[in-house]
C-alpha cells in the first residue's frame, strides 16, 4: 500500500511600514511616532517614554524627523545615555531635521536598537525580527511511476526557486518525516521530475511520500 500527502509551504505577510514620522509636539521630551506617544511613561530625560517600534530584518526604514533642535534623534546599539554606541547603519548619525534611513541587514542583524535624544537620552526600543519567507508556489504530486529498482514522483506548479525534497515515513501517526537520500530532480516545462531508489530496505513495504518545499 502507498499513500501521498503534500508539505504545505510557508507561509507569508503583507510588508509592514518602513516610513515613519518622528516629532516633539510643544517640545515635549519624549519622541512621537506619526503624531502618537501613548506610552504612559513620564515625558522627561532618561526615561523608556517613546512608542516601541518592531521592525524586520532585510528593510530599509525611514524616519522623517521634524523635532525641537535640541531633541535631536539618533538610533544607538546598546542602552541609551552617554555611552550609548551609534549603530552605523543609520545615517545621519543624528538630526532633528530632515530624513534618517536605518537599513537592516537580512543576516547577522541586532535583535534590538533604540532610538534616543542624543541630548536627553528619552527613548524607544526598536525590536528587529528574522525577514519573512514568503509562501512558496503551489505543489502537488501528479502520478507515481515504481519499477523494481526506483520510484519516480511527478509534481506539478514548481520552479527552481525552492529546493524540493522527497520526504518519506512508515508511519504518519508518529509525524516523523525523513529526507530521501540520492534523489535527483529534473524541471521541465513547468513540471518536477523527481527520482530516487525504492525504500523498501529502508521502510518495509508500506511508505507515505511528499515534496518538502524549502527557500534556497
Amino acid at each position: 500500500m502507498m499513500a501521498v500527502a503534500m508539505l504545505l509551504g510557508l507561509g507569508g505577510a503583507a510588508r509592514a511600514q518602513t516610513n515613519f514620522g518622528v516629532t516633539t509636539p510643544g517640545n515635549v521630551f519624549a519622541f512621537y511616532i506619526n503624531g502618537v506617544n501613548n506610552t504612559g511613561q513620564p515625558q522627561s530625560p532618561g526615561v523608556n517614554n517613546s512608542p516601541p517600534l518592531t521592525l524586520t530584518a532585510g528593510q530599509t526604514y525611514t524616519f522623517s524627523i521634524s523635532t525641537a533642535s535640541f531633541h535631536p534623534m539618533e538610533i544607538v546599539t546598546n542602552t541609551p545615555g552617554g555611552g550609548a554606541t551609534h549603530y552605523a547603519n543609520a545615517t545621519p548619525t543624528t538630526t532633528s531635521s530632515g530624513t534618517m534611513t536605518l537599513v537592516i541587514p537580512a543576516t547577522n542583524f541586532p535583535t534590538t536598537l533604540y532610538y534616543e535624544c542624543s541630548v536627553h537620552f528619552f527613548y524607544g526600543v526598536i525590536t528587529i525580527v528574522p525577514p519573512v519567507v514568503p509562501a512558496p508556489p503551489s505543489n502537488h504530486i501528479i502520478s507515481i511511476v515504481m519499477t523494481p529498482t526506483t520510484v519516480t514522483l511527478t509534481s506539478d506548479g514548481t520552479n527552481t526557486t525552492y529546493n524540493l525534497v522527497p520526504q518519506f515515513n512508515s508511519n504518519v501517526v508518529d509525524g516523523n518525516w525523513h529526507d530521501v537520500a540520492g534523489f535527483t530532480n529534473v524541471f521541465s516545462n513547468g513540471t518536477n521530475t523527481t527520482s530516487f531508489d525504492r525504500l523498501d530496505s529502508v521502510c518495509g513495504p508500506n511508505v507515505f511520500l511528499r515534496i518538502s518545499q524549502r527557500p534556497p
